[in-house]
């Protein structure tokens, strides 16, 4: 239309500025639009084509006091960059947690294409302040870069309060390889080359970031990250970490002990003679069903979708399954009969999205706590439980699994008593003592249990490392003075 209209007017000069001014104005709207709504591979291309190959945008949510924190609202290391702060800017403006609360302001994030695989690999830095970031890298594939964008954030700051809670003195980071459709990650050779890139990749932010183990991982995989870089966590045994695995297993047991925190705030005793349902037979369920067992249970009832699986726990199981100790079943993927048994205690820990207005009604457990992610439908749902006086426990409780690779890097020894200590009443941020804050917290403030566990962790993230408060910002500061985006790979 514009081209048009400037055909019809060539003697007028003013116009043909006027328009030509138009039509490149609507064509830069155009073209941001577009820009929010890249594909994965898109973004690739669109970095390349600006003779990129990383990029980073730091987020200043402090005071400028002088003491090497970085200054401005938003700092992009160049304009390629500008579609990623537009997906961050949307998060925050739906997610008024994030945008409102300066607790929760993310402070950087990190993104490159690796120079022999062309992955793309993104590094997520949320709330420095209790100490430097750490948290799990997942090898995932996401179709639009706003997804790849948002989980990193949001996740980020989910661990964040997770560490939190925890006591422990680091920060929320979050790490996402994504998938390439051209790579055979069935190959040991190209799997461990894409692995070592993102090593290489961990070492080039100075510590900023931990990873440790996440969704999409092998058990070798940890330690071909670590043949690049000594900024990471889960470690092989053999090399003297904790072990791939064993953020899944303390998952588990963190699981059992908020059970444990969970009864006691409702005064119902210990596990002793309590009957549980387990939704899912995963990693973190093995773990709850046999400490459940030594904890002398009355029953345990596990369901699942998986012939084999079911197959797997009869043989597992089978002297606590003819004792009468144990029930398991086999059901279809829609079944939600396990959510209306009469039992004292519901896990889910398979699929999300398994409390909603349907199910919740005829939920008989006096107690929710499970390890799957995203149990409700909708957050708001949870005042359906709390009108029923049935408690639910948040997940950035159970996921506390990373107690195991929290302190990896200060040695690791059996039945560490640093790890320990979280399973215990004796410790003031142990897992049955933060269960009994929030739970406490959430009948006090008449407020959602999630909103309680949130509150309680955003207020100890005001709480600075006891040495290291200001590390993580004068990294960042660093990274940008050594200009890190134009660094050879």
């Amino acid at each position: 239309m514009f081209k048009q209209i400037l055909s019809k007017n060539t003697n007028h000069s003013s116009f043909r500025k006027f328009s030509s001014s138009l039509l490149k104005h609507h064509q830069q709207q155009q073209e941001r639009f577009q820009s929010t709504n890249l594909t994965t591979s898109q973004f690739i291309k669109h970095l390349k084509k600006h003779h990129q190959h990383r990029g980073y945008i730091i987020f200043d949510n402090h005071d400028n006091n002088n003491d090497g924190q970085i200054t401005g609202k938003a700092k992009l290391s160049h304009s390629a960059m500008e579609p990623i702060l537009e997906c961050v800017q949307k998060l925050q403006f739906q997610q008024e947690k994030i945008s409102n609360n300066n607790v929760n302001k993310h402070e950087a994030l990190f993104l490159e294409i690796s120079p022999v695989t062309q992955s793309l690999f993104g590094v997520f830095i949320h709330n420095t302040k209790r100490g430097l970031s750490q948290g799990n890298v997942d090898l995932l594939h996401y179709d639009y870069m706003s997804d790849f964008i948002n989980q990193g954030l949001i996740q980020s700051e989910q661990i964040s309060r997770k560490n939190a809670l925890a006591g422990v003195h680091w920060g929320g980071g979050k790490g996402s390889i994504q998938t390439n459709a051209d790579l055979d990650y069935s190959n040991i050779e190209v799997r461990k080359t894409v692995m070592n890139e993102f090593g290489s990749f961990v070492s080039s932010l100075s510590g900023l970031y931990y990873a440790n183990e996440g969704f999409g991982f092998h058990t070798n995989d940890m330690s071909y990250i670590y043949e690049r870089t000594r900024f990471t966590t889960c470690i092989p045994r053999r090399l003297g970490g904790s072990g791939s695995g064993s953020i899944k297993y303390y998952t588990g047991k963190a699981t059992v002990a908020a059970m444990e925190g969970s009864l006691d705030y409702l005064r119902m005793g210990d596990l002793k003679n309590k009957t549980i349902a387990i939704q899912g037979y995963s990693k973190e369920a093995e773990t709850i069903v046999n400490l459940l067992l030594k904890k002398g249970v009355d029953k345990i009832i596990v369901t699942d979708i998986d012939p084999l699986k079911v197959k797997q726990v009869k043989t597992l199981y089978e002297k606590e399954l003819n004792e009468g100790k144990m029930e398991v079943r086999l059901v279809f993927e829609e079944e939600s009969e396990v959510l209306k048994l009469d039992v004292d205690i519901l896990a889910p820990c398979a699929i999300g999205d398994i409390l909603n207005e349907k199910t919740i009604p005829h939920i008989q457990a006096k107690i929710i706590c499970g390890t799957a992610n995203n149990q409700f439908t909708n957050p708001s749902l949870e005042k359906l439980l709390r009108e029923r006086g049935i408690v639910f426990v948040p997940e950035s409780v159970t996921h506390s699994g990373i107690l195991s690779a929290a302190n990896e890097i200060f040695g690791c020894i059996p039945n560490d008593p640093e790890v320990e200590k979280h399973f215990s009443n004796d410790y003031e941020n142990s897992i049955p003592n933060i269960v009994k804050k929030v739970l406490t917290l959430s009948n006090e403030k008449q407020i959602d249990f999630d909103d309680a566990a949130n509150e309680l962790a955003d207020e100890l993230l005001t709480i600075p490392h006891p040495f290291i408060a200001n590390r993580g910002n004068q990294i960042m500061k660093s990274l940008v003075q050594n200009e890190w985006h134009k660094q050879q790979l």
